[in-house]
């Protein structure tokens, strides 16, 4: 659906709201509401930020509720909204929904009391009776504000009247609000501080408290039994009631579209024309510690309710069956998304499944279920199958009672025959029950892989690793001693010695192995090609890209960040489709004539020097008759970066394209990394500083002769798993990520080319998470105070972004959105409202960046007072889709004196700090001379081939000489003409919502 420019213009003052555009009133908003602790809490290691001139700093929003971590997400468009695009996001057990992980039955106990630890007995489980510490679930507004700020965890003592500690309770024992306590959770019943917990499940984690509402009867029957050990499953439960009143499924769209997508409790969080001059974008002083929803620990229920409504279903009622955690993304050249892989049981065991979402219908494509996810649909919680009344026995506690068992009982802690699914029906342990086959299915399963699609539409994975199911349970340290059986049959699936979710069971984790061959998917066709004769092992989440090599349409190769050699002696030959890697790999030394080489079942693969920039002729290596014969064949450049790059670590991914329309760079930008060992580098092992870049063209429409890394220059901060999104007018923005690195490995502000407030980490809060966002300066721009090739420090979060569970993606207002990560890496200690820190007081929440392109910098403003709005340019019409080689229209108004330049910026997929998806295209243009109004017409250069700017969706933004992006014109790029089939399309119909 074409939208006209009146639609346009509605749609974007009424329903976008970010009149960024148009606004011109000044500001007065304190850039940092919390300058400093207030009197008498201690232990506040927030540094107070000292950058308030908006057009200088940009400025962080309050904070926006959301439903869970969103692990991995895409930037879907529709036809009906193609100007304002959603945001695609799943979680962890994206498959179920909030109430199949935890009982918010027993939340209701924890948090008012109002259950079976209120009725005057001691719960052998829950404890109790006890004073409740709030009054109700969700808990009423001014109780929650009246929490904060606080320096030490809060308890009552036993012996206060009214507390409902047993009398059998030693003296001096607290009792603590288990919101705001960070107290070990390991004590026995009757103290009440062991809610949840019982006697035979010991569990001691920051993110204790609100995992004693874990459902046992998930991790049996869903989980294979096995421990949830990982952070994401650790994050599942949250202190909100909305979410589990909603019961909200773990694969949601957040619809920009909806009038209160950006709103917290105090309304819209967004900065417009008629909230400027406000100290906050809301009807709220920002500078009052208890209301402005800055920190997570302050969000609450009316936060949620705000915009609980802009987040619809896209799980399991839509047709999604897998767990779409730590798998391979790639958006799809007609807007699909692909999601790769997955997660099965514990960590590191994978699927073969290639899952595709339809935003225009809001359905998955069908692929055949897993048995226990038909099984889980058929007899939630397992009451049919009589497990429920098994759990309810082994807590002693009444009904219901056994969900709260961290440890489902099993013949390993009770000595009780535990049901599950009738093996006949449903065995995870047996791949084609838990991964039905599917003509779509990739070779290998896959857990952690990377994916990426081709310029010809095709999509390659790679990488990931995979573990062996049938292997069974073993006594630490799997001596060979495994554990008996229970008589109905069911396999052993925990070990005793790892009973502490934080641990994994021993026989399954020494199966692991990365997954050395690509698998590569045909969106025609709907089937795979696994390319076991170019073999490499990759870490977790390697990166890529397309490297141009000559002046025609298949004049590409496919390049990887991080491989290592997989050596071919390893694997019988041929291969096919009917060996299981995962348990035949374990045989290769065992051949006659094998080579010792364990490169490719050590996790954490990349090598000990920096990581390999290696390219590969991949069309070669699908066509070559040999392609299942085991080998590194069709691999040509290769190269190493300084800095390793094992996990997480972001890339930037820009090409420009000259007047001619051929290249005339193409450069790749990597972050942080690690320091290599054994190199000489004295900071070896630690976390790193570098920006590296590297020329992949020679600027003629070629490949760059010998391309080689270098130093562009310094972050203000090591960082780790940090975050980075090229911006519309050319710079880069970094962001998040967390570690000081080593002490000498500190950033020197008199010496580095580094603009702004620069300081070395002050606290060890501050050194532990980066809460400093900056711009890397690869064009000039006002706010680029040290011009070029510099790095400027811009205003800081407020809370902490440093774990890899998270996403950012850029907004097609030209904002950046922060968003998600792991409530146990976001209330730390040093935290400015609770500063003990405890992760059942975090809640999962995005940010957006006001970048300081969109104030007007011809107005200073010190102290924030006076900051005034930029004038932005305006696209009024263009073309909805082009094709490589058009020559695109555009009718624009500026009145700032021109146009600087014009960019595409694709939006796609994004996990963790992988985005590769998300890239970068300056574009040639000619303008008109604008008439008296400001109206001219621009002649924009489309890409001319695909490997300048893969097909897809993009951003289209034109830049004023004030260095103002427009609102982006969303474009989608496609082959026509007598190309029109280069690039290959997914059409299968999906399923109607």
């Amino acid at each position: 659906m074409k939208l006209n420019i009146l639609q346009r213009g509605l749609l974007v003052v009424l329903v976008v709201g970010v009149a960024l555009a148009l606004g011109s009133a000044p500001a007065s908003a304190n850039h940092d509401p919390f300058p400093s602790a207030p009197a008498g809490v201690t232990g506040n290691g927030y540094v107070q930020d000292q950058c308030h001139d908006f057009s200088k700093c940009g400025y962080n929003g309050p904070l926006l509720w959301n439903p869970y971590t969103i692990v991995a997400s895409g930037i879907a468009w529709t036809t009906k909204h193609w100007e304002t695009p959603m945001l695609h996001g799943t979680r962890r057990g994206s498959e179920l929904s909030q109430n199949d992980f935890v009982d918010p039955v027993c939340f209701n106990e924890l948090i008012s009391g109002t259950g079976r630890v209120n009725d005057g007995i001691v719960d052998p489980i829950y404890g109790g009776p006890y004073k409740a510490p709030y009054s109700a679930w969700p808990v009423p507004e001014a109780e929650w504000i009246a929490t904060f700020p606080q320096s030490a965890d809060i308890n009552t003592p036993c012996s206060n009247t009214g507390s409902g500690c047993s009398a059998s309770v030693p003296a001096g024992t607290n009792y603590p609000n288990v919101l705001a306590n960070n107290n070990p959770t390991t004590r026995v019943p009757p103290i009440p501080d062991n809610y949840g917990v019982a006697a035979n499940a010991p569990v001691n984690s920051q993110a204790g408290a609100l995992n004693r509402c874990d459902r046992s009867s998930y991790k049996q029957l869903m989980y294979g039994g096995y421990n949830q050990r990982q952070g994401q499953y650790v994050n599942l439960p949250v202190r909100l009631r909305t979410v589990y009143d909603r019961n909200l499924p773990g694969s949601l769209v957040w619809d920009f579209t909806n009038p209160v997508a950006f709103s917290n409790g105090h309304g819209d969080v967004r900065v417009i024309e008629a909230n400027a001059a406000a100290n906050c974008p809301q009807a709220v002083d920002c500078t009052n510690w208890n209301v402005s929803k800055r920190d997570s620990e302050i969000l609450s229920d009316i936060d949620a309710k705000a915009n609980v409504n802009a987040f619809y279903d896209a799980g399991f009622s839509k047709g999604l069956g897998y767990n779409l955690y730590s798998l391979g993304l790639a958006t799809q050249a007609n807007g699909l998304l692909s999601q790769i892989g997955g997660h099965n049981m514990q960590s590191n065991t994978g699927f073969r499944k290639i899952n595709i979402y339809n935003p225009e219908t809001n359905t998955w494509y069908p692929r055949p279920h897993p048995c226990q996810r038909i099984q889980w649909e058929a007899d939630r919680y397992g009451k049919l199958l009589g497990y429920t009344a098994v759990a309810d026995a082994v807590a002693g506690a009444g009904p219901g009672s056994g969900e709260s068992l961290v440890n489902p009982p099993g013949i390993p802690l009770a000595a009780v025959d535990a049901p599950v699914w009738p093996l006949s029906v449903c065995n995870q342990h047996i791949k084609s029950q838990a991964d039905p086959e599917d003509p779509s299915d990739m070779r290998y399963w896959r857990w952690y892989p990377a994916a990426s699609m081709l310029p010809n539409g095709l999509i390659v994975t790679y990488g990931g690793d995979d573990r062996d199911t049938t292997a069974p349970a073993c006594l630490a340290p799997c001596s060979g001693a495994t554990i008996p059986s229970p008589t109905s049959g069911s396999l052993p699936t925990s070990d005793p010695s790892v009973a502490n979710y934080n641990n994994r069971e021993p026989g399954l984790n020494n199966s692991t192995i990365q997954v050395p061959v690509m698998d590569v998917w045909d969106p025609n066709t709907d089937t795979q090609v696994a390319l076991e004769n170019a073999r490499k092992v990759y870490p977790l989440y390697p990166m890529s890209t397309a490297m141009e090599t000559g002046p025609g349409w298949d004049d590409w190769q496919f390049c990887t960040v991080g491989g290592e050699s997989a050596p071919a002696s390893q694997a019988p030959l041929p291969r096919n489709d009917a060996l299981d890697e995962s348990t035949h790999w374990r045989d290769f030394c065992t051949l006659p004539g094998c080579a010792a080489d364990t490169r490719t079942i050590v996790s954490g693969a990349g090598g000990i020097d920096g990581s390999a920039l290696d390219c590969l002729d991949i069309l070669a290596a699908l066509a070559d008759p040999n392609v299942n014969v085991p080998g590194e064949n069709h691999w040509g450049l290769h190269t190493r970066s300084h800095n390793r790059y094992p996990y997480s670590n972001p890339m930037i991914d820009m090409t420009y394209i000259g007047a001619n329309g051929k290249t005339t760079s193409h450069k790749l930008f990597l972050f942080g990394g690690t320091h290599p060992s054994g190199v000489g580098d004295p900071f070896q092992g630690t976390t790193g500083r570098l920006i590296e870049v590297i020329e992949l063209s020679d600027g003629l429409g070629g490949p760059a002769g010998y391309p080689t890394w270098s130093v562009y220059g310094k972050l203000v901060q090591s960082t780790s798993a940090s975050h980075a999104l090229a911006l519309p007018d050319g710079n880069i923005f970094s962001s998040g990520g967390g570690g000081a690195g080593a002490a000498g490995n500190l950033v020197n502000c008199a010496t580095e080319n580094i603009g702004g407030p620069c300081h070395a980490p002050g606290t060890t809060y501050e050194g532990a998470v980066n809460l400093r966002n900056q711009i890397v300066c690869l064009q000039p721009a006002s706010y680029c105070q040290k011009g070029v090739g510099s790095v400027q420090v811009v205003g800081q979060m407020t809370v902490p972004r440093a774990g890899i569970h998270g996403v950012y993606h850029l907004l097609h207002t030209g904002e950046a959105l922060q968003s998600a990560f792991d409530r146990s890496a976001i209330s730390r200690s040093g935290n400015r409202q609770f500063t003990p820190g405890d992760a059942d007081l975090a809640v999962n929440s995005s940010q957006i960046f006001t970048l300081p392109y969109l104030y007007d910098a011809d107005y200073s403003c010190p102290t924030s007072i006076g900051c005034r709005l930029a004038q932005r340019p305006v696209i009024k019409s263009g073309p909805d889709i082009v094709n490589y080689g058009d020559m695109m229209s555009l009718k624009v108004n500026d009145q700032t004196g021109g146009i600087k330049l014009v960019s595409l910026i694709r939006t796609g997929s994004a996990t963790h700090t992988l985005a590769q998806d998300q890239v970068y295209v300056q574009l040639p243009f000619k303008a008109t001379k604008p008439g008296p109004a400001g109206n001219f017409t621009m002649t924009i250069t489309a890409p001319t081939k695909p490997v300048q700017a893969k097909p897809g969706d993009y951003m289209l933004f034109v830049v004023n000489m004030k260095g103002t992006p427009s609102l982006a014109k969303h474009v989608r790029i496609q082959s026509g003409g007598r190309n029109r089939n280069y690039v290959h399309l997914f059409t299968k119909k999906f399923p109607a919502n």
